[in-house]
């Protein structure tokens, strides 16, 4: 009986799982695709930096392609596929890094009247959260990863 148990909670486990990837990996999807909109219809509404539109847009293309790349390569299995998620999931990296530059690196006035320094609410303020959003996620990973390896490195100090 108590297997029983055991195989139902696992089983409970594994769907539960599965729908908080499935919802997670939705939620990602519909944001990128956003981004993608967004960057499309605000081009050219951005003298401030002209790159953020574009940094929106292939930020929301590259992102919808890293979600689907690992489910298309689950399917088939080439080697070609896993070398291109590693490239995707790189360039991420590196288009993050320029989209902040980009983005940070702008005091925007959201007035058309202000000529060079206009830039798209939309498209400015997407573009700022996601990012500010972004690194803050990664600090907060990157302090409980530095908290979680000195507990460890704790524990295994006084079970000598």
């Amino acid at each position: 009986m108590a297997d029983e148990e055991q195989k139902r909670l696992n089983n409970l486990k594994i769907r539960v799982n599965n729908a908080s990837v499935i919802t997670s990996l939705a939620l990602f999807f519909i944001l990128n695709l956003i981004m993608l909109v967004i960057g499309y219809l605000e081009k050219g509404e951005c003298p401030a930096e002209e790159k953020i539109p574009l940094y929106l847009f292939v930020a929301g293309a590259v992102g919808i392609l890293s979600k689907l790349l690992p489910f298309v390569n689950n399917k088939l299995n080439f080697t070609v596929i896993h070398g291109l998620i590693v490239f995707v999931y790189l360039f991420e990296i590196v288009w993050t890094i320029m989209g902040s530059l980009w983005v940070y690196g702008t005091t925007p006035n959201y007035e058309k009247s202000s000529g060079s320094k206009y830039c798209s609410k939309k498209a400015y303020l997407l573009s700022f959260w996601l990012l500010t959003t972004h690194w803050l996620l990664l600090f907060i990973f990157f302090v409980l990863s530095c908290v979680y390896c000195l507990l460890l490195d704790r524990s295994r100090t006084y079970d000598v």
